[in-house]
């Protein structure tokens, strides 16, 4: 029993020693984010933090809403034109859910360069196709019946 005891400890020291060897040759783990679009920006967000963003934008919504029902209650009591139209969502859209902080930096970059390269430039409409105008046949000119008509 003695034997099998001291095997067991020798062999939980040395595996100790294992982890702690793998513990410090492996480097520090890089923080995980999220890129995210927030309307026409691209933010990085912590992985944890997108519901969390979304739930502020929401609560920011609904104090717009209310902002303008007042705003627009208010016109109609003085019986004034209110003109200004209700506030929409912001539209939140995760593009890259887990991805290090370095390479989320670099599509952040990227994808602004993108998005001001499609501003400055308007899409070509394509030219309308002209239609030859169709010749419609001449109608043949038919007796009128009636009455008066014919003979």
């Amino acid at each position: 029993m003695m034997k099998s005891t001291f095997a067991a400890v020798a062999l939980l020291s040395q595996l100790a020693l294992t982890a702690a060897v793998c513990a410090q040759d492996t480097p520090e783990a890089k923080p995980v984010v999220a890129v995210v679009q927030v309307g026409d920006d691209y933010q990085i967000v912590e992985k944890d933090g997108v519901e969390a963003l979304k739930k502020q934008l929401d609560a920011e919504h609904k104090q717009a809403v209310e902002a303008h029902k007042q705003a627009k209650a208010e016109a109609k009591k003085n019986k004034e034109k209110f003109t200004d139209p209700a506030p929409k969502p912001t539209k939140v859209k995760v593009v890259k859910a887990a991805i290090e902080q370095d390479k989320a930096e670099e599509l952040v970059e990227k994808l602004k360069a993108e998005a001001g390269n499609k501003k400055g430039e308007r899409k070509a409409r394509p030219a309308k196709k002209e239609k030859p105008a169709k010749e419609k046949p001449a109608k043949k000119e038919k007796p009128k019946k009636g009455k008066k008509g014919g003979k």
